[in-house]
Parts: C-alpha cells; structure tokens; sequence
C-alpha cells in the first residue's frame, strides 16, 4: 500500500528523470482531482518539465479539452480507450513529451455515466518512442502504457477517496517512470 511520503519520493523522481532528459509531461485528470499536478508541482524545478494539466470531471468538459466525442459515444468515459484520448489530449494541449490520462470511478456509480463501476480506474502514459540502437533520435510514433486498477469498493468517504487517489497517483509515476526508460 502506497504511502505519501514514498508518493512524493516518486515523483521527485520523476522530476528529476523529466528534467535530465530534457523532457516534459502534462496530464488530463478525472477522478484523482488533480493530485498528480498536485505532486508533480511539489517538485522544485517542476516548472522545467509540467506546463500544466487539465482537471475535467464532466463529459461536456473532456470533449472541450481535446477528447473526441466519437471517442467518449463508442468507447465510454470509464474506459482505457478513454484514459488513452485523454494522454494524447494532455499532450496536444500543451505540446509535451508525455502525457497521463485517468478516468475512473473511486466512490459511488456515476449516474451520468452508464459505464460507471465504483472502484475501477485506468491510467494511461503516452510518450514516445526510441529507435532501436539510437538512443538520440526519436520515432514519431508513441508508445502507450496503459494500467486497469480495481479497488475493493469501500464506503464512500474523504478519507477513502483520498487514499484511492494517492494510490492512482502512484500507479501514474510508475507508468511515467517506465515509459521514460523505454524512450531513453
């Protein structure tokens, strides 16, 4: 189980990992609420490698931050296809190396949504890719990491909610932390 001060030493590395490549992140975040802008911007030297990151808890909200509507009819708000529109969107948004999308749902079903499954959430990072034996120049194409997390539905409460968020948060470090090692 996640603890936040092992949370925040992760994306101090990350931080610094993002900054001795000279590259960049950004997000497009659902249910964390903006905790992984949160913890990335906890980071001295953050502002070098996190332009920023959209919080967007409505459908109306995803499609005007760069989610195809087609994407969100076909596939669901809750579903990977979706956290991976959502990566691509971060990336477009803000023209960075990687991007992380998260959707999900921590509490209770989502009226609003009929995919919704309390306790399921999907992380997806973006970035690219590296061609093989050259470590110095970069494919056009890009690389996904997508994870399916389910949480045991526990009662809806703060604290709860919290501590799902803190462990989405970490599996989303852990993507990006392995995505960079694939892109050099």
């Amino acid at each position: 189980m996640a603890n936040i001060r092992d949370v925040e030493k992760k994306y101090q590395m990350v931080v610094a990992a993002l900054r001795e490549r000279h590259l960049s992140v950004s997000a497009l975040e659902s249910c964390t609420g903006g905790l992984v802008a949160s913890l990335l911007t906890d980071v001295s030297g953050a502002s070098e490698v996190f332009p920023g990151g959209y919080v967007t808890y409505s459908n109306g909200q995803k499609v005007a931050n760069g989610i195809a509507l087609r994407l969100l009819e076909e596939y669901g708000v809750y579903s990977p296809e979706m956290a991976e529109g959502m990566a691509m969107a971060a990336i477009g948004g803000f023209q960075t190396n990687f991007g992380i999308g998260i959707t999900g749902s921590l509490g209770r079903k989502d009226p609003a949504n009929a995919d919704s499954v309390p306790g399921v959430v999907y992380v997806s990072v973006i970035g690219p890719t590296k061609k093989p034996g050259n470590c110095g120049v970069r494919e056009s194409r890009e690389k996904t990491h997508t994870d399916r997390l389910v949480f045991v539905p526990r009662k809806d409460t703060p604290a709860n909610r919290r501590l799902m968020k803190l462990l989405v948060a970490d599996a989303a470090a852990e993507l990006l932390l392995a995505a960079m090692d694939e892109s050099c």
